[in-house]
């Protein structure tokens, strides 16, 4: 095999691992986020149940805990 045939087999290898893995990631956060967005849900399982996604509607404040103790309070806008 000339020095070309493999670089284009590693490149052709690297292209197909790419896309796999963009798959996968869509398959397992992506897709379940933009459903839940287009259903209007707050709580969706992603990658196979082992997470859960929370998504809030902007204006919605929200509180940080450690150790069932405010830790700190974020605004809107999204700054702690």
């Amino acid at each position: 095999m000339s020095y070309l045939g493999g670089v284009l087999l590693t490149l052709v290898f690297l292209l197909v691992f790419a896309g796999a893995a963009f798959l996968v990631c869509w398959a397992l956060y992506w897709g379940p986020r933009a459903r839940a967005f287009r259903l209007g849900q707050s709580r969706v399982p992603v990658w196979f149940g082992i997470g859960t996604l929370v998504l809030w509607n902007p204006g919605e404040t929200i509180v940080f805990l450690r150790n069932k103790r405010v830790r700190d309070v974020g605004d809107s806008g999204g700054r702690p």
